[in-house]
């Protein structure tokens, strides 16, 4: 009597341990293709997105760098008092006004490509 319920136990057991493996397998598989779908699906089209936005943002940095540098070399201008330093500073901000110029134009040429691409 002893001996058959404890292997009639093993073999449950067996078959309890067994199943659950097979469930494990199982969900370990199905994490793997979900993750490789998300992978593929969500995570690399984004990555592809962001790098998209580097350049047009990277401008928009310049730009807004150029506006500082013309901004402050203008109250610069404005303070000045002696002659050669108001047109070594007018110089400065003729060169800022024009730099900052080109890089809006630029970027208001290229963020319409930009956008119809994204």
């Amino acid at each position: 009597g002893m001996l058959l319920t404890m292997s009639l136990y093993s073999t449950n057991s067996n078959l309890i341990v067994n199943d659950a493996n097979k469930r494990l397998q199982l969900m370990k598989q199905k994490w793997r293709e979900q993750s490789q779908e998300i992978r593929e699906c969500v995570l690399d089209p984004l990555g592809m997105l962001l790098e998209l936005f580097h350049d047009p943002l990277l401008l928009m940095h310049k730009r807004g760098d150029k506006l500082l540098d013309y901004d402050s070399l203008q109250h610069n201008l404005e303070k000045a008092s002696e002659p050669e330093k108001i047109e070594v500073l007018r110089e400065q901000v003729t060169l800022a006004k024009r730099t900052y110029e080109a890089l809006n134009t630029q970027l208001l040429e290229e963020l319409p490509i930009f956008c119809s691409h994204v």
